[in-house]
């Protein structure tokens, strides 16, 4: 059984038939990731990995902190949106019943790797489909990496040349999965490039960043 050994976010869009009633492209929708998806799970954990504050949520309608680490809505927000959801997909920690079905939301912010989390084809024999991998974004650039380790730099490039070469053993991964599976589809989403663009022989420590404080 394939694992994966990293940080990442995935996405899964199972297509199975539940008889659900509605308008949107799936009838459910289940999301497994960090911080660049956890709609608020952690607002009832012991950790202090949380976003339930302000500034969080202040562009978000009501500009109230839901536990979203970001200021409004995260790309899997988005995601739900444009696949015809009414509602955002809730956290897994307030959702019972039926609703379940339709779809949870299961990231963590500081979700760690265990071994248990990486059987992502325990989801294919289940029913699904289609799967959305994120890869790794620069997380060499993130503020607790450049604290740690090169406090006047901008980005820590040993972090970002390992983010790179872990990002295209996962393009290979998925690309065997669809080999393997005809019947489903795995697709490899570039985060790393959403940030720095298609530029050619890049340099990490080229890129320019703007970090606002509160």
């Amino acid at each position: 059984m394939w694992r994966f050994s990293s940080f990442i976010v995935l996405i899964l869009i199972s297509i199975t038939k539940l008889g659900v009633h509605a308008h949107p492209l799936v009838p459910c929708f289940f999301i497994f990731g960090d911080s660049l998806s956890d709609p608020g799970n952690n607002n009832r954990l012991k950790t202090k990995a949380k976003a339930n504050y302000r500034p969080y949520g202040i562009d978000i309608p009501g500009r109230k902190p839901t536990g979203r680490f970001s200021n409004g809505l995260t790309a899997v927000d988005v995601i739900a949106e444009r696949l015809g959801f009414h509602r955002r997909i809730p956290p897994f920690s307030s959702t019972k019943g039926h609703d379940i079905l339709k779809g949870v939301n299961y990231a963590s912010g500081a979700a760690g790797i265990r071994p248990e989390t990486g059987q992502h084809l325990t989801l294919y024999r289940n029913g699904a489909r289609k799967v959305a991998v994120f890869g790794l974004g620069l997380v060499g650039c993130t503020l607790g990496q450049v604290i740690q380790n090169r406090p006047h730099s901008l980005c820590v490039d040993k972090v970002n040349i390992a983010v790179l070469l872990m990002n295209d053993k996962l393009k290979t991964l998925v690309a065997e999965l669809n080999r393997k599976y005809r019947d489903a589809k795995f697709t490899y989403i570039n985060l790393q490039g959403m940030v720095i663009g298609p530029q050619n022989g890049l340099s990490l420590t080229e890129l320019n960043y703007s970090i606002k404080f509160y």
